[in-house]
């Protein structure tokens, strides 16, 4: 039960790890034009992608069902099998958003690097908590028939 709850308060530190660099971190499109430094709104239009919104809405999501699996207690198969899917349609979001980025701009040179922060950061969020979920241990109820 200890190291089931170690885990989980790791599980909810990277998520939310995960949803501020989704939210602060360059995603696709933030150096592709002049933004003027005070209008907010254009920033937040070029900042980020609808792509980059979808990863963040699985790891609100898994955040969410750990602090509510953490309150409870206890972690069933069903919490676990739904964060690491959940976990697994970031990291395809992350890496789809990569390869796409590499194809679309591979012409480019010196801002490939500054254009793929965003998606690497996460996808590699996302693989330190799938690691993480794979090492939980299931409990076994109490019902037996």
């Amino acid at each position: 039960m200890k190291k089931s709850k170690n885990l989980q308060i790791y599980i909810i530190i990277l998520s939310l790890a995960g949803i501020l660099s989704s939210i602060l971190l360059p995603w696709s499109r933030l150096y592709m034009g002049s933004i003027p430094p005070g209008n907010i709104p254009d920033k937040i239009y070029y900042g980020y992608e609808k792509i980059g919104l979808y990863s963040l809405i699985p790891l609100v999501i898994l955040f969410c069902l750990t602090v509510f699996s953490l309150i409870k207690k206890s972690s069933c198969k069903y919490f676990k099998y739904l964060s690491i899917l959940l976990n697994l349609i970031t990291l395809g979001i992350c890496l789809f958003d990569i390869i796409r980025i590499k194809v679309k701009y591979k012409g480019m040179v010196g801002t490939i690097p500054i254009i793929e922060k965003g998606p690497f950061v996460i996808a590699l969020i996302s693989v330190l908590i799938l690691i993480i979920l794979l090492c939980i241990p299931i409990e076994k109820s109490n019902n037996t028939k």
